[in-house]
């Protein structure tokens, strides 16, 4: 558990839930990978849950509107729920990642609503 996936909706986000507390965190560009090679659209609990499984992530933190959650990969359950404001209104869709040219599914559009994407995971 002490391997915890990002979600976050831009770069000066994820650095600051990075730089918040000492886990092991894992950048979201080796989740994007995973869905992109499972040939996935979206992201959900069950294909977070798989890439739990190969990638040894115990939890995803994932940065809502106004709130972070902390869901539990194995038991696919909300376990924290906390005041968190992202930085800046700029969002990346579907999620922040280094990737340029990700042409690939979910990853062929940049057009959509990472908030409306990341309510929908639970």
């Amino acid at each position: 558990y002490n391997n915890v996936l990002v979600i976050a909706p831009n770069a000066k986000t994820y650095q600051k839930v990075i730089s918040s507390t000492h886990k092991h965190w894992i950048h979201p560009d080796i989740y994007a990978g995973f869905l992109a090679r499972e040939g996935e659209s979206t992201p959900t609990l069950d294909n977070l849950s798989k890439f739990a499984r190969e990638a040894q992530v115990g939890l995803v933190y994932i940065v809502l509107r106004d709130r972070a959650i902390l869901i539990d990969l194995l038991s696919k359950r909300v376990v924290n729920t906390q005041a968190f404001t992202p930085i800046g209104s700029d969002t990346k869709y579907p999620f922040y990642m280094r990737f340029k040219n990700f042409k690939s599914g979910l990853f062929s559009s940049s057009s959509g609503n990472y908030y409306k994407m990341v309510e929908d995971i639970r």
